[in-house]
């Protein structure tokens, strides 16, 4: 069953609002100003057929009912037409045979054309509807494939391709980049004791404090496991070490877990692009041997790399 389209008068082009109305004023006119309409019958008919142009409009445009209202609309006004010609006494019996050849044709001709336009434009909804959905399941293949699914932050594969555009443009601008590496002390003590349940929430937990204190001086990923990345684009000293002392002094904050107090510190390690490294590679292995020397010297704290 078709369901019918219901649009108004409004939805029709303007373009095409002249082109109707010369459609009904050319028969209408003839009607009223040709007075042997018995050598003109042909004319005539062939003008009523331009009703057809207006019933298609009104089909395509509104649907069903639209080529119907047009189609009864032109049939009225060649009524009308017959009974101003009647009352003037110059009516003929071929005009009663033209007034039923307007309603049929314009009847047979727009009743199937407006179950074809529909069926086209439920067709086009279908394949809209299929476009939006193929293009959701893409957005969230893409968001899988790019994002840690427990922090909804950037996995590993994301941050390497986001760091590696972001080298190439403070190359090109001669701007310095850090890139910041934190290792969270302790949280294997939290998996081991409370679970892993609880290890998951204090991971969502200290994710929103490192979006928290970096905000939007930097780009936050999580690696794996209790491992975090940040980027630092147009960094300096100054910046780089408020950033980390932000990071610092929010996960030095215990998580409530079960009205349980947990505490973990961040052991951050930092490596610069000008001193450290030219890739992606290499950027996050400094920092990552940054980390581990911010470990030795008692966790909890932050170092710059320095090559030995």
């Amino acid at each position: 069953m078709y369901a019918f389209r219901i649009n108004w008068f409004i939805h029709i082009p303007k373009i095409f609002l002249p082109i109707i109305l010369f459609c009904y004023a050319i028969p209408f006119a003839l009607e009223m100003y040709i007075s042997d309409k018995l050598q003109f019958a042909p004319q005539v008919s062939i003008a009523w057929g331009l009703c057809l142009i207006p019933s298609l409009i009104f089909a395509y445009y509104c649907g069903f009912f639209g080529g119907i209202i047009a189609t009864i609309f032109s049939t009225l006004l060649n009524i009308i037409t017959k009974i101003i010609n009647a009352l003037e006494g110059k009516i003929y019996l071929f005009e009663y045979y033209l007034l039923g050849e307007v309603t049929f044709t314009n009847l047979i001709v727009t009743i199937p054309v407006s179950f074809l336009v529909n069926k086209l434009h439920l067709e086009k909804t279908q394949l809209v509807f299929v476009n939006n959905e193929l293009k959701k399941a893409k957005d969230e293949v893409k968001k899988i494939a790019f994002h840690d699914s427990l922090t909804q932050l950037p996995n590993r594969r994301f941050f390497e391709e986001y760091l590696n555009n972001e080298i190439t443009k403070a190359n090109e601008l001669g701007q310095e980049l850090d890139v910041m590496f934190i290792d969270l002390d302790g949280f294997k003590a939290v998996n081991d004791t409370h679970g892993h349940e609880a290890g998951d929430f204090l991971l969502r937990e200290i994710a929103a404090r490192l979006k928290t204190s970096v905000r939007e001086s930097g780009f936050v990923a999580r690696l794996a496991g209790d491992e975090f990345i940040i980027s630092l684009p147009q960094a300096q000293n100054e910046k780089t070490i408020e950033v980390a002392e932000r990071i610092l002094a929010q996960l030095n904050k215990p998580v409530l877990i079960n009205t349980i107090p947990i505490m973990v510190t961040p052991s951050i390690g930092v490596a610069r692009l000008s001193e450290h490294g030219s890739n992606v590679e290499t950027l996050i292995k400094f920092a990552d041997h940054a980390m581990y020397n911010a470990k030795k010297m008692g966790k909890n704290n932050v170092q710059f790399y320095k090559a030995v």
